[in-house]
């Protein structure tokens, strides 16, 4: 084997390991991507589920749906769920549709 064609052999081995460690590369940083996309999402998530409503400051009667008691402006609040909150246009309303005065 020549000189030349030594080269030429040495030439593609480098090209390949060039190749092949991009292609790493991009599967790295495409995974870490994704790792980001993903932690993003549950941050969003545990922000969301997180969310609470006072009813000591809220101008309106406010109803909790799991425990089916009302909540009318001037009493005392407390924070719950948001997800639990069902909100109402009048003390009969909330009545109407089940729930109680607060105590």
């Amino acid at each position: 084997m020549d000189a030349a064609e030594k080269s030429s052999q040495e030439t593609v081995r480098v090209s390949q390991a060039a190749s092949i460690s991009e292609a790493q590369s991009l599967s790295n940083s495409e995974k870490a991507s994704n790792d980001n996309a993903v932690a993003t999402t549950a941050s969003q998530n545990n922000a969301t589920d997180t969310t609470q409503v006072y009813t000591g400051t809220s101008q309106q009667i406010i109803g909790n749906a799991k425990s089916h008691i009302y909540h009318v402006p001037g009493q005392a609040g407390y924070y719950m769920d948001s997800a639990n909150a069902i909100y109402f246009g009048s003390e009969a309303e909330a009545q109407a549709n089940g729930y109680r005065a607060q105590r």
